[in-house]
């Protein structure tokens, strides 16, 4: 069977594929409303599942698996927040708030040497590192709790020397 498209038929397809999009995007909008009206009201399972549907809809899957690792960080599932904050650095990976986050849920684990890894992928890739001490202080300890005295000295030492009025 051979199937034909007219100029006609074209246009139509053309016309509802844009609805379709369009409509999809009302409604990644919509759950990502409700969705956030859920975590604000401490509702974190009904949040997850929203944002969730959001993407399968079409909203920004970095900033929509932040909320979600956000929101299994509450519910004190740190597993599941790792894995979402690191599809957050996958889709979004200027975002240092999804790293800062990750790093803090590995040293709540006591994965120091990741958090180390994680703080220091954060440097490399955004200025936003550079501009929070408590960030380079959560890298120090790191380093402390994992062994490593020299590189939380001088981790301590850069932040004193760079907040000279703070410390």
């Amino acid at each position: 069977m051979k199937i034909s498209i007219t100029r006609t038929n074209f246009k139509a397809m053309r016309t509802l594929s844009i609805l379709c999009v369009l409509t999809g995007t009302l409604w990644a909008e919509k759950y990502t409303s409700l969705a956030n009206d859920s975590y604000n009201n401490r509702k974190y399972k009904s949040a997850i599942a929203l944002y969730k549907k959001a993407i399968v809809e079409g909203e920004n899957p970095g900033l929509a698996y932040y909320n979600i690792a956000n929101a299994y960080y509450s519910l004190d599932s740190l597993a599941q927040a790792v894995v979402y904050y690191k599809a957050t650095i996958k889709f979004a990976p200027e975002f240092f708030r999804g790293y800062l986050n990750l790093a803090t849920v590995y040293y709540t684990l006591e994965e120091y040497g990741e958090c180390i890894a994680t703080l220091i992928d954060a440097r490399r890739i955004t200025e936003e590192y550079n501009a929070n001490p408590s960030v380079k202080l959560l890298l120090a300890s790191a380093y402390e709790r994992a062994g490593g005295i020299d590189a939380a000295a001088a981790e301590f030492e850069r932040v004193v020397e760079e907040n000279p009025n703070e410390y």
